[in-house]
């Protein structure tokens, strides 16, 4: 009888034994299962998703995106991940107040998880931000569209501006005279075009008088660039009889919406769909111009940004363009005065430095440009039009 009851108590204790190894061995299995991420990714290590004090714990590059309230769009293993992303904040915001902790976020969280360099890139923003991991040091540096301390060395005001920038609004006005309009049709060649009866006077910086035809004229490789017609010039410059000595008061009356000026601030100014028209009420002003994009200004901008060749940005500005009022080349000293006001682009380049590049609004502005002036490598002038400020020096200069 005691042989059998140590029998069944060994036999009790076995169960329980084994019992406690098939739970263990079960546990175990689970620990595992949980550990397992999909062939190739490597997004198993937790960290702290550190948004606005959140404790919440993640794991993959997709989560921490999302949880910055983005949209995840795909990854690229090649020689750096690249992470493409729609993030929720552009590098500014709308006031031109920095983003700077949302993204620097962002890029913490995937640093602690990855250990390694990568891009963040946000193709419908215009957003590539390489973050270059040091494994030796366990630090990192970031450059935001080729920019290092993009923050600081970027201004808020102007990365939104770019934006707004747009050339002022076209009036409903109509020039009808017979000379300028055959200087247009003719691509405002001087030659050929405007006969001349008397001996004309020069003025300065490229301008003509011609006494005889009341006329002066800012010529350029034989084109005319501005030309003005004086007070007792008899034909008529537009419609409803507008001529060269027409009061302001009475111009005004009939073409009530400006582009710039009014009769109190002594000159008016109407943009046409080729034109700039200056009336003043003893002369006329009128500048032929382009508003359209312009792929070699474009290519010649972003060529010297990357090289810094200025010999050959000055080749490319005026071997094929002529359209300039401007140029003075200091070669040795790596100065440039360069200005192309129908165009809306100035260059008073000093020692080298591409910031002395200008753009207006009355510039066309290209993806391309804006990218340039977004990483601060030329300068924006958003609420400026060098065409009037071209025209307002050029009538203080002949009083």
């Amino acid at each position: 009888m005691k042989a059998n009851n140590r029998k069944a108590k060994f036999i009790v204790v076995a169960a329980i034994i084994m019992l406690g190894i098939l739970l263990m061995a079960i546990q175990m299995v689970l620990i595992f299962a949980e550990g397992d991420t999909p062939e190739g990714t490597q997004n198993n290590i937790q960290v702290s998703t550190g948004i606005s004090g959140s404790n919440t714990k993640t794991n993959s590059i997709k989560e921490i995106i999302e949880n910055a309230g983005s949209k995840y769009i795909n990854l690229e293993r090649k020689v750096y991940t690249n992470i493409y992303a729609n993030f929720k904040n552009d590098l500014y915001d709308k006031n031109g107040k920095s983003n700077e902790k949302y993204f620097n976020d962002i890029i913490a969280q995937i640093v602690d998880l990855e250990k390694n360099s990568f891009y963040l890139i946000d193709n419908e923003k215009n957003i590539k931000i390489f973050v270059f991991y040091d494994k030796e040091k366990e630090n990192y540096k970031i450059k935001i569209n080729d920019v290092d301390n993009f923050y600081d060395e970027t201004d808020g005001e102007t990365y939104v501006g770019i934006e707004n920038t747009k050339i002022v609004k076209s009036a409903n006005f109509a020039v009808i005279n017979d000379l300028y309009n055959s200087l247009y049709l003719h691509g405002m060649a001087f030659a050929n075009t405007i006969i001349v009866t008397s001996e004309r006077e020069e003025l300065y910086n490229g301008y003509y008088r011609y006494p005889a035809e009341h006329i002066i004229a800012k010529i350029s490789n034989s084109k005319v660039l501005n030309l003005i017609f004086d007070e007792d010039y008899e034909e008529p410059i537009a419609t409803s009889s507008i001529y060269a000595n027409t009061k302001l008061e009475d111009i005004e009356k009939k073409f009530k919406n400006t582009s710039y000026g009014s009769s109190r601030e002594g000159y008016l100014c109407y943009r046409t769909s080729s034109e700039y028209v200056f009336l003043y009420g003893d002369e006329v002003s009128i500048y032929p111009y382009k508003y359209q994009e312009n792929e070699y200004f474009d290519e010649y901008l972003s060529d010297y940004c990357a090289t810094g060749d200025l010999d050959k940005l000055v080749l490319d500005f005026t071997t094929r363009w002529s359209s300039y009022f401007e140029f003075e080349y200091d070669a040795e000293n790596q100065n440039l005065k360069l200005t192309f006001p129908t165009r809306g682009i100035a260059m008073d380049i000093i020692g080298n430095n591409s910031k002395g590049i200008t753009i207006y609004n009355n510039y066309y502005l290209t993806d391309t440009v804006k990218e340039l002036i977004k990483n601060n490598k030329i300068t924006l002038e958003s609420d400026k039009d060098l065409l009037l400020i071209t025209e307002q020096k050029r009538r203080e200069s002949m009083k």
